[in-house]
């Protein structure tokens, strides 16, 4: 199951959590992906020295058919909890 999102440490708005375990696949069965949510330039100035993929708005994120439905559902569900106006996304990698 999804992990709740939490605040990163000195990262003001910007929040990180579990997607949901994947199913069976050649990277194995039940990795999950690690997601950031926050403002865009929350994001950046955050992990301006990480390796962290593009950051986009949510629902381009959304849109892109990369994630599994059900934790494009948990992507919206999770902007809605932590009430964040026009939300972006990156992620970690597995």
């Amino acid at each position: 199951m999804a992990t709740e999102p939490k605040q990163l440490k000195n990262c003001n708005g910007v929040y990180e959590f579990y997607g949901n375990p994947s199913p069976a696949s050649n990277r194995g069965s039940g990795l999950r992906i690690l997601f950031y949510i926050g403002k865009r330039k929350d994001i950046l100035q955050c992990l301006k020295n990480s390796r962290v993929e593009k950051v986009a708005p949510l629902h381009e994120q959304l849109n892109s058919g990369r994630y599994s439905k059900m934790d494009e559902q948990l992507l919206r569900d999770t902007a809605i909890q932590l009430d964040i106006k026009d939300p972006y996304l990156t992620n970690g990698g597995i």
